[in-house]
């Protein structure tokens, strides 16, 4: 009895672990199978992310915060080994003793169960691993269905709530950046006018600095009558330099109100426009200098034909003067005619970054007003000038075709127009002639072979109110083609001549004859273009190589039957038939054909009738 007793005891006990044993087995699985669980879930979202696959219901994607860090799963703690209860002592002896008794089976060890690593990594990774998470489909779909109307309303209040914000922010944003373009303009308009005054500043302390550089050495001691300096009459003196030491102490005193305002003195309620219109009952010293000064600069050249004041002009030209650069004595002399428009720039400038409501504004107007007229007249000047310098360039560059004359274009009422190269049609051939349109005459010069000092040399100068212009049409398909041609009859010499391309060619009509109307009107002459017509004209002779035989004859031309040209008419005959001569104007007694001789005689026999009838 003892014996059977003891072993149901190890049976029990053997069906203890092996139901131990079988819990650990489920408890893996179990393991196993949620972690299954877990991962097809993950894989059938996967799945359907890849493939396309949309779920039954759509969720609202609404602003949520970053899932939690999911937890990281460990393998479940080793379960502890069941060891077998003690064997009593008897057991020995009865194993010993019954030759009938069985060993039992050896006890199983229960062991931990294995977890894969790789799957651990999967489970950590997923998003959705957790249990608090996973709910059932059901219950998800039936909480979405039901907070679904509520979500739109919510959605539809925060956008609304967001518009209205924006548009809030917008206006403020609007009227904050207008505040601040304000602020801006009137900071950089506070800046622009402090940097226009300034540099108003330095300009009058550089202008007058020049300006007494020239009387200190050069008008004071010329009126002395130094030693060193040669002697001129005071009226030449005068007639030089005007009233220019009258102009050098207006603009002393204005330099000395402008630094005692803007170095000391100056804020952004200060003004400069007083002391402007306390200049502005003097700037007619600036007219009469203007108006007197093409007259100063002739005066100036005659002087500097004498060599020893053109020597001493020369030597005070490049002795320093304490300026920045050494100036010519014309660039002293143009000072103060450059200085107005100077101001006219620089107060209207100031004017304009000037506030309507600046104390400054309504005095900076009304100098600016006195200061535009007087800039006209100055204007004016200016330009006079730089066309007199042009004219003098182009007579230094002319020689006579009589080495023994001399050419003289310079004059006090000549004005430049226009210059270019056209080929005037001569007896033999075309030839490339310089012509030079003044207010007053055309000239029209070679080009100077190489090695000469001069480049043109000097061949007519015609009046330009003798002058009429005649356009000449295109001749093309033969041996004598003209192209762009035009005629220009005077008195004197008429000649056709031809311009590079038909632009050209008008540009020159017009000029020429703008010029010859302008200068009719100067002269008040009472003649117009038809009159001219009428008057006598020197002809445009026909050329050489288009006459082959006497207009008046026939018979043709050789070596010893030679061409003439009548002085009346331009054709060309031969010596009997232009072995008449008659007066003409403006070339006295001429060489004509017979066919002008004759006429001229029938007009004047019908001159003398008419004088009798009277």
């Amino acid at each position: 009895t003892q014996t059977q007793t003891q072993t149901q005891t190890i049976a029990l006990n053997s069906d203890n672990v092996n139901a131990n044993t079988n819990i650990s087995t489920n408890t893996s699985t179990n393991a196993n199978v949620n972690a299954n669980t877990s991962t097809n879930t993950n894989d059938n979202q996967q799945n359907r992310f890849l493939y396309g696959l949309t779920p039954t219901l759509l969720i609202p994607v609404l602003p949520m915060s970053a899932p939690p860090p999911l937890p990281t799963l460990t393998p479940p703690p080793p379960l502890p080994t069941s060891a077998p209860p003690p064997i009593p002592e008897s057991i020995p002896q009865l194993q010993t003793t019954s030759t009938n008794s069985v060993n039992p089976p050896p006890l199983p060890v229960s062991l931990p169960p294995v977890i894969d690593e790789t799957l651990i990594e999967e489970l950590n990774t997923c998003s959705i691993s957790n249990e608090e998470n996973v709910q059932h489909p059901i219950i998800v779909e039936t909480e979405l269905k039901k907070s679904d109307s509520s979500q739109q309303v919510n959605v539809e209040n925060i956008e609304n709530s967001d518009q209205t914000s924006e548009n809030s922010e917008n206006s403020e944003n609007s009227e904050n950046s207008e505040n601040s373009e304000k602020a801006e303009s009137t900071t950089k308009k506070l800046t622009y006018r402090d940097h226009v005054t300034r540099e108003i500043l330095e300009t009058e302390k550089s202008y007058v600095k020049c300006i007494r550089a020239l009387v200190d050495t050069l008008v004071v001691p010329l009126k002395e009558k130094r030693a060193d300096y040669p002697q001129m009459p005071p009226d030449v003196i005068r007639s030089i330099f005007g009233n220019i030491e009258d102009i050098l102490r207006i603009n002393e005193t204005l330099l000395e109100g402008l630094e005692n305002r803007v170095e000391h003195n100056w804020s952004e309620s200060a003004t400069i426009g007083d002391l402007l219109n306390k200049m502005v009952p003097f700037l007619k010293m600036y007219k009469d200098y203007t108006i007197q000064y093409d007259s100063a600069i002739t005066i100036l050249t005659e002087w500097e034909k004498q060599s020893a004041f053109a020597n001493f002009i020369k030597k005070w030209e490049d002795e320093p003067k304490q300026l920045n650069s050494q100036l010519k004595i014309r660039a002293f002399l143009i000072q103060p005619i450059q200085r107005i428009p100077r101001y006219k720039l620089l107060v209207e400038d100031l004017l304009k970054n000037t506030a309507d409501d600046h104390p400054d504004k309504n005095g900076l107007a009304s100098a600016l007003a006195v200061i535009k007229s007087v800039a006209e007249t100055v204007n004016e000047s200016i330009r006079k000038n730089e066309n007199r310098q042009k004219i003098l360039e182009i007579q230094n560059n002319f020689t006579h075709y009589n080495l023994f004359s001399s050419i003289q274009l310079v004059e006090p009422h000549r004005e430049f127009l226009k210059q270019g190269r056209l080929f005037k049609i001569c007896r033999k051939t075309r030839k490339e002639r310089w012509f030079f349109l003044f207010n007053d005459i055309l000239v029209y010069a070679d080009e100077a072979p190489p090695g000469l000092m001069k480049r043109f040399i000097f061949r007519l100068s015609v009046p330009i109110d003798k002058i009429r212009i005649e356009d000449k049409p295109n001749i093309t398909g033969s041996s004598k083609e003209i192209n762009y041609a035009f005629e220009v009859r005077n008195p004197k010499k008429s000649f056709v001549v031809l311009a590079p391309t038909q632009e050209e060619k008008v540009e020159w009509m017009i000029a020429i004859t703008k010029a010859c109307e302008s200068w009719q009107a100067k002269v008040q002459s009472l003649r117009n273009m038809s009159s001219l017509a009428d008057a006598h004209e020197a002809p445009v002779w026909i050329p050489d190589s288009e006459a082959v035989a006497c207009n008046g004859c026939g018979t043709p031309f050789s070596m010893f039957n030679r061409r003439h040209h009548c002085r009346k008419c331009g054709i060309v005959v031969c010596g009997d038939c232009s072995n008449r001569r008659m007066e003409i104007p403006g070339m006295g007694s001429a060489r004509v054909c017979e066919k002008c001789f004759q006429a001229n005689i029938q007009l004047t026999k019908s001159n003398g009738r008419k004088t009798k009838m009277n």
